[in-house]
């Protein structure tokens, strides 16, 4: 991750990794059905890819598990 982004900053985490998306590594979730469609409905709010909205959902969260750590 090259910057780091709050909860507050969401949009511009989306914005972020629409223009330069996650590639090269994968990692496996288990979703059960309503979560993957509450996941595809989340991404298609922002119009971006599931892969986009949930890097940045990691994204944020690594943010602010630094920024509360560092409390």
């Amino acid at each position: 991750m090259d910057r780091e982004f709050s909860y507050s900053d969401f949009e511009g985490a989306i914005a972020h990794f629409k223009a330069h998306p996650p590639v090269g590594g994968k990692v496996e979730l288990d979703f059960n059905d309503d979560e993957i469609r509450h996941i595809h409905a989340k991404a298609a709010q922002y119009d971006c890819t599931v892969d986009v909205f949930l890097t940045a959902v990691v994204a944020c969260l690594l943010t602010e598990l630094k920024r509360r750590d560092a409390a």
